[in-house]
């Protein structure tokens, strides 16, 4: 059903688009000011045209809606869950919608990784579950070359956990480091509630140590059992490092809680850390891969290929071989 852009906006902000973090209800300041503000810019943007609503407000300010159910905007893993999974992630930033703009969504990863078929690899995740459960922050990182699914565990960590993700094949070599930074921050500021004045000079030095050391305080306060997870992926495809920095800004020093989850090719990559460090490889012609691909070979070749019947002994072979 098409709605007017009034309408369209005036439920944007009572689902929350200008609520912050940590608010239970809307009141009626914050969608008059949303409404006030949006309608115009999307008249103007879509339209070419003029619009401005007008308010008549003479009475104190008071809630018009409960924020979802009473709960509040989703924080942390639970919000970072939902941006992961959402084609159109903008209205879940609610009040921090400048930071929707530096938001690399990987819904195309997904899609490419065919993440919906995803399976095995549930060794891998026990070595990273163990890794979390014995370290209080800490380095983990996958190796393996092209092909063999660094992508697909770690996309399916993202949508599963809700971990803070960036995929580097959306923002590649030196033109991509900046954009890749904002991008992890502004996932950072809205999932723990964090001020924002804008991302500033996010090339210099320690600018993601710090946001983190930021977002781990917030953490303590309201959610202490929560573990934040930076989840990067690719890091061999990112541009170079300015001398004496990781790779795209990444911390040397973490947070107690915090963890850094990457991927990269068995290649040198700048990336040091003052933090336990434990180095997972996905080797091709290594038993765990095997059985990791056994399943879904039997599935597929089960329902026939090319036009062959193919007996269970033989796909064996193959991936004996």
């Amino acid at each position: 059903m098409l709605q007017s852009l009034f309408t369209s906006h005036f439920l944007e902000g009572l689902r929350g688009a200008a609520s912050k973090v940590g608010e239970r209800v809307v009141n009626l300041s914050q969608l008059m000011n949303h409404v006030s503000r949006e309608v115009p810019s999307s008249a103007r943007d879509q339209w070419g045209a003029k619009q401005t609503p007008f308010f008549r407000f003479e009475t104190q300010d008071y809630a018009v809606a409960l924020l979802r159910g009473g709960k509040g905007l989703p924080s942390g893993g639970e919000f970072l869950r939902g941006i992961a999974s959402a084609r159109e992630p903008d209205p879940e930033f609610g009040d921090y919608r400048e930071l929707a703009r530096h938001y690399l969504s990987p819904w195309s990863v997904f899609e490419r990784v065919r993440l919906d078929r995803f399976k095995g690899r549930g060794w891998l995740r026990q070595r990273l579950d163990q890794f979390l459960n014995d370290n209080d922050r800490g380095l983990f990182l996958v190796e393996a070359e092209a092909g063999l699914g660094k992508t697909a565990f770690l996309a399916h960590l993202t949508r599963e956990r809700g971990y803070v993700h960036h995929f580097v094949e959306l923002a590649r070599g030196s033109d991509g480091v900046e954009p890749g930074i904002r991008n992890m921050a502004s996932q950072l500021i809205r999932a723990w509630g964090l001020p924002f004045d804008g991302i500033e000079a996010p090339l210099r030095p320690n600018f993601l140590q710090d946001l983190l050391k930021q977002a781990a305080d917030r953490r303590d306060r309201d959610k202490p059992d929560e573990k934040i997870v930076l989840v990067v992926d690719a890091l061999d495809e990112a541009g170079p490092s300015p001398a004496g920095q990781n790779v795209l800004g990444l911390p040397r020093v973490l947070p107690k809680g915090v963890y850094l989850v990457v991927s990269q090719r068995p290649v040198e990559v700048s990336l040091a850390t003052e933090a336990p460090r434990q180095i997972e490889r996905i080797d091709a012609q290594s038993e765990e891969n095997r059985k990791d691909i056994w399943p879904g070979l039997t599935h597929h070749f089960s329902l026939g290929f090319l036009g062959f019947s193919w007996k269970i002994q033989e796909i064996h072979m193959i991936v004996r071989k």
